[in-house]
């Protein structure tokens, strides 16, 4: 059974920036609200981006202890960083629903997957290393459970050092199941065994996985650099299911079987809920674990991925830029580095395995006809109606273009 829980934090400094870029680039359809004193303060106020006159020093010295109280703000008071949020970003009159969806069909485009997975150079990992470390990022309810056995098995018999909660040793211990960062500290003998692990997997956050490559897998090690360290080298797995599917599973196992929800708040299966409840009860619930259920990889790949609130309404027109911010983290990085399974699709998600990661495919289960599914949960799937699955289409729109996507990044993968 995995656990989940994120911590939660808001990325602040990706979030002003392109508000600030917009105030700075004003649009010349916009200068006819501007009066003639104010269109002479900007002309000499600005230029290419910078501010320039006393004017605009004037502005700046005012400025800039506006946005430090915001964030201050922000970081210590939660209700209130909701609030900011949304208003830094209110300025969506001319912002479609999905603003990015041409960005996403430029890089799910087949040709487009071909070149990047032969630039970045996806091949076969014969045997994980410190300098070439394997991760599998577990997306919660695609199956992962069951390929954290598979993988723990497939570490030991090579004798690799693997950090997999619930299954490695820390110490005399087991792993903690609610572990969603891989190690952060500089010092190896620090690390649970001592050792420095190549082989990893669970709930882990994209960005905590950069930093360990940092520190353990890059050449120097624990050097301090006045420049960026080379490419990381490494091969990662992740699981993509159906977003509907997905959703509907994590709803059914997380807030009714594994919350108790059933009982306290008189909730029963996901199917039972009415179409104009759907985005209130998908938006705001949270797991005992502290996750809601929409945009699962958006939460492990992006930036954004410890910031429950924001995940959860990425569907938002006001959240808008930062939707496209997110999706194009996670494709990229996708693409970047990782073989691509699909919950529906076993049998191309196991010749992908035994293509790129030799290691792992002898401790894969015969398929069955459909996923593998160690927790499918003991609560009734029920059958949506079409209103249902419109709400839930609307909420998983983002989710569901990076699906599409990752399928057409496995046909390329297995050809």
């Amino acid at each position: 059974m995995m656990h989940s829980q994120a911590e939660m934090s808001v990325p602040i400094t990706a979030l002003p920036v392109a508000r600030i870029e917009r105030l700075e680039k004003i649009p010349s359809d916009d200068c006819d609200e501007l009066s003639a004193s104010d269109h002479r303060s900007h002309a000499s106020g600005i230029h290419n981006g910078v501010l320039r006159s006393r004017t605009g020093k004037r502005v700046l010295s005012l400025v800039v202890p506006l946005i430090l109280t915001g964030i201050a703000m922000m970081v210590y008071m939660p209700e209130v960083r909701k609030g900011v949020v949304l208003s830094m970003l209110r300025d969506t009159d001319n912002i479609s629903r999905h603003p990015h969806q041409a960005s996403i069909e430029s890089h799910t485009a087949e040709p487009n997957f071909s070149q990047q997975v032969n630039l970045q150079g996806i091949y076969p990992l014969l045997a994980p290393s410190v300098e070439r470390p394997f991760i599998f990022f577990h997306q919660r309810k695609c199956g992962g459970t069951t390929l954290r056995t598979q993988l723990y098995a497939a570490a030991k018999n090579i004798s690799a050092e693997s950090f997999i909660p619930c299954f490695s040793a820390h110490g005399r211990e087991t792993l903690d199941c609610e572990t969603y960062y891989t190690p952060q500290i500089s010092n190896p003998a620090l690390l649970p065994n001592g050792k420095v692990p190549i082989v990893y997997g669970g709930h882990f956050y994209y960005p905590s996985f950069q930093r360990t490559i940092y520190l353990f897998h890059n050449d120097p090690h624990n050097v301090a650099l006045v420049q960026p360290p080379p490419t990381a080298d490494f091969t990662c797995l992740t699981i993509f299911r159906e977003p509907t599917a997905r959703i509907q599973s994590c709803w059914n196992f997380r807030m009714v079987e594994h919350n108790n929800l059933r009982e306290e708040n008189n909730v029963t299966e996901f199917a039972s809920i009415p179409a104009i409840h759907m985005r209130q009860n998908l938006t705001t619930a949270m797991s005992s674990y502290g996750e809601g259920c929409l945009n699962e990889p958006m939460r492990i790949f992006s930036d954004y991925g410890n910031d429950e609130f924001i995940v959860n309404h990425l569907h938002e027109p006001n959240l808008a830029n930062v939707a496209n911010h997110a999706t194009e983290q996670t494709l990229s990085r996708i693409a970047e580095h990782c073989v691509v399974g699909i919950f529906e699709r076993c049998a191309d998600t196991r010749a992908a395995i035994a293509k790129y990661i030799p290691f792992l495919e002898p401790y894969m289960n015969e398929c069955s006809g459909g996923g593998e599914h160690l927790n499918g949960g003991n609560v009734s799937k029920g059958i949506l109606d079409e209103e249902q699955l419109g709400v839930i289409r609307k909420l998983s729109w983002y989710e569901d273009q990076i699906y599409q996507a990752a399928n057409r990044l496995l046909d390329v993968q297995i050809q």
